[in-house]
């Protein structure tokens, strides 16, 4: 049979005992390292809720602008129709002005 010494086993604790220590910083280390990424997935969570929101109200107002194309065209349409009008008249007044004057000479 091997005899075990003091001396032996003193080696082997100590190594064990360094083994564990290093274990335990790995573990330490793992743990610091998994805060630091659950950290930074919060933080891009709230950056994409950041861009989903920022998309939304890019929709919205991208929708109250085509309205106000609408309007807009609208108004555009009612103003043709108004110059129209108004050089109709013009030119029927004119027209009259002149037939008037001319009827008297």
């Amino acid at each position: 049979m091997i005899e075990v010494t003091d001396h032996v086993l003193g080696k082997i604790l100590v190594e064990r005992n360094s083994e564990f220590r290093q274990l335990n910083d790995d573990l330490s280390l793992l743990a610091e390292t998994h805060g630091m990424l659950l950290e930074q997935v919060r933080e891009q969570g709230k950056q994409i809720d950041n861009i989903e929101t920022n998309i939304e109200s890019a929709a919205d107002q991208i929708d109250q602008a085509n309205n106000h194309l609408n309007t807009a065209k609208s108004y555009k349409s009612r103003i043709w129709t108004s110059i129209a009008f108004v050089g109709g008249a013009i030119a029927i007044g004119t027209a009259s002005v002149v037939y008037i004057f001319s009827k008297r000479e």
